[in-house]
């Protein structure tokens, strides 16, 4: 239980009354970095990669999720969308292979529906070049996956890093044949 003291030194900021009159409280603003998806003529820094994009049914598939700049910190939302099913992905018991900090708890949360979430953190900042991976059984059809706009990453000196959310697409597409 917190103190009668350290209570009252957490709440010993000023009220919107204190002061001058440019005290009054602001709506609060929206961060810069708030989505860190490329836009149209923004170049991304992360981006996922593949070496396969025809796999048989029943194949699984890694994709790798790559940095053009070292990186302090990345969370990054991964959809998986069409008929396949997510198997894996980096977790803390392999991240120094994808240069995080395996000290600092970095298993991914999934939905075999289609939803992933993976992160990392690196003091050092050095994280660089395949940063992590997920997995999926590719089951039939046309499948994308795409990071979200639920990412975020910073680099070395902790600014913000534009991601990629273009889509890898695997196998036909069902309308194409």
């Amino acid at each position: 239980m917190m103190s009668m003291e350290t209570e009252q030194e957490f709440s010993s900021a000023p009220s919107e009354t204190e002061g001058s009159e440019s005290m009054a409280m602001e709506e609060p603003q929206e961060d810069d970095w708030s989505s860190m998806l490329a836009g149209e003529g923004e170049t991304a820094s992360i981006y996922l990669i593949c070496d396969v994009n025809e796999p048989n049914s029943g194949d699984e598939v890694t994709v790798q999720i790559y940095s053009d700049v070292p990186l302090f910190c990345m969370g990054v939302a991964i959809s998986v969308a069409g008929d396949a099913n997510i198997t894996g992905a980096m977790s803390t018991a392999d991240c120094n292979e994808y240069g995080w900090d395996p000290d600092w708890p970095s298993d991914p949360f999934f939905e075999e529906d289609g939803w992933l979430y993976i992160s990392g953190i690196k003091w050092e900042s050095d994280a660089i070049g395949v940063v992590g991976y997920l997995k999926f059984r590719y089951n039939s059809g046309q499948v994308s996956v795409s990071i979200t706009e639920d990412c975020a990453a910073f680099d070395a000196n902790c600014e913000p890093v534009l991601i990629s959310g273009e889509a890898l697409t695997f196998g036909a597409d069902p309308n194409e044949q």
